[in-house]
């Protein structure tokens, strides 16, 4: 029910992007984005006033009747209240509002199938060349047969088959047809060994498709993954997208100095081309990368600069985007707090999350207690339960207006980068740029159905 003198969260900030305003409320994690004359509504909403002299204003400014404006005001005002902004209850959360926890868990495993591969990336996760992924071995397929089994068992709805380079194994066909019976399957690849073949099974199969693809042309990209990748990454491509995989693929880049300036053009060219996403992911101190942090990192300032870039891409295609660490601002729960996430690592062993694959973060081993008891283990609920507390512990965070949102950063970026489970990563302004613009994103695409306020 309206309150009869409505008023506007206290603690409401308001933020602005051409005619279009976000009203945010950082200690509920509740927005909306209206107009220019909905902004100046929800600022009069001060508990003094009454809606109906709201509307009454409203009438005499511009010539209309007072029916009609009570009209528009109430359902304006009801909108906020849905939304979660004025104050006189506690609202039941708006769809794009939902904490994760109010929907079923998904559980999501990636499954690494082989340390092998058949490139030497600079910038790659896993460990350096000379300390086996060019010459590990695939985990044999029966071995990964009894994981997928587990999969199932702990209640995985999908999962990720990754590597190393999973078309190195010699029996990459069978994983993907077993996972596949079974859950939604994603296939990692650097698209280098995406044969006629290969595609043709790869479409057949209905799987996603994530490709490594680090830049618009073969400089920027060989530069990272060696001579000629670029051409045979392209290729493969070419093959799924002429068999219809396009809007299950995804682009994966590795957003580092080398490429930095190059991030723009290649997502126009994704979505020129009708891909379905564009995942951008941070340079990790981890694998190959250590040994070129220095000539690959980059700066928190380039970072921002570079969503900022983004932001004509993100506005139109803001649910095409996904930047790693950043999270959908629609869901407010980390997945490693929902228990919705795990990694099984060539030998078995089963980690919260692919950051957190470090000894002191490992919660079992398939062949030893098996996954489903590894996830429900006594340090993987003690792990789950240290994420919401974060937010708190964590001065900076406290004070952050979308502490809502991020949950005080993804704390898998923040041991990496930090070593320190109570600290935040690096990528806080990053994320300050990138959910204003999905926000303003979706307040665009709903703008005219919508029943926010508009000026006449």
């Amino acid at each position: 029910m309206l309150p009869e003198h409505p008023r506007l969260l206290p603690d409401t900030t308001i933020q602005q992007q051409g005619d279009l305003f976000l009203l945010l409320s950082p200690a509920r994690g509740t927005w909306c984005v209206v107009d220019a004359l909905g902004c100046r509504l929800a600022q009069s909403c001060t508990g003094e006033v009454s809606w109906r002299d709201l509307a009454r204003d409203l009438a005499r400014r511009y010539a209309v009747t007072v029916q009609r404006a009570e009209q528009d005001v109430s359902r304006y005002l009801q909108q906020l209240q849905r939304a979660g902004l004025l104050l006189d209850e506690r609202p039941t959360p708006a769809p794009e509002c939902r904490p994760r926890e109010e929907t079923a868990v998904r559980l999501r495993v990636t499954l690494h199938t082989t340390a092998g591969c058949n490139l030497t990336c600079r910038h790659c996760f896993q460990s350096p060349a000379s300390e086996g992924v060019l010459q590990g071995r695939p985990v044999p397929f029966p071995v990964l047969q009894a994981r997928l089994d587990q999969c199932q068992a702990a209640g995985a709805v999908s999962v990720v088959l990754t590597g190393g380079e999973i078309l190195t194994h010699p029996q990459w066909r069978s994983i993907v047809s077993a996972a596949t019976a079974r859950f939604e399957v994603t296939v990692v690849t650097n698209g280098t060994l995406v044969s006629e073949e290969a595609a043709d099974f790869l479409a057949d199969a209905g799987v996603h498709v994530q490709v490594s693809l680090d830049g618009p042309d073969a400089e920027t990209h060989d530069a990272l993954r060696g001579p000629g990748a670029y051409a045979r990454t392209m290729a493969g491509i070419q093959r799924l997208l002429d068999r219809g995989v396009v809007p299950r693929m995804t682009w994966s880049t590795c957003v580092n100095r080398h490429n930095l300036a190059h991030i723009s053009t290649l997502a126009q060219q994704a979505f020129t081309l009708g891909v379905g996403r564009l995942y951008l992911i941070w340079l990790a101190p981890r694998g190959c990368a250590v040994g070129n942090w220095e000539q690959l990192s980059t700066f928190a300032e380039e970072r921002v600069a570079l969503v900022r870039a983004l932001r004509p891409l993100l506005r139109a295609h803001h649910e095409r985007i996904v930047v790693a660490g950043c999270g959908d601002p629609r869901e407010t729960t980390c997945p490693l707090e929902a228990g919705e996430c795990a990694l099984i690592d060539v030998d078995g062993s089963v980690y919260p999350c692919i950051l957190l694959a470090d000894a002191r973060y490992r919660l079992g081993n398939t062949e030893a207690e098996g996954l489903a008891a590894a996830l429900a283990s006594p340090a993987a609920r003690q792990l789950r339960a240290l994420v919401p507390a974060r937010v708190e512990r964590i001065a900076e965070c406290r004070a952050c207006e979308w502490r809502r949102y991020c949950r005080a950063s993804c704390p898998g970026l923040a041991w990496l980068h930090q070593a320190d489970w109570w600290q935040h990563d690096d990528l806080c302004a990053v994320r300050r740029e990138y959910y204003a613009q999905t926000l303003f994103g979706w307040a665009e695409e709903r703008r005219q159905a919508s029943p926010v306020a508009r000026e006449s």
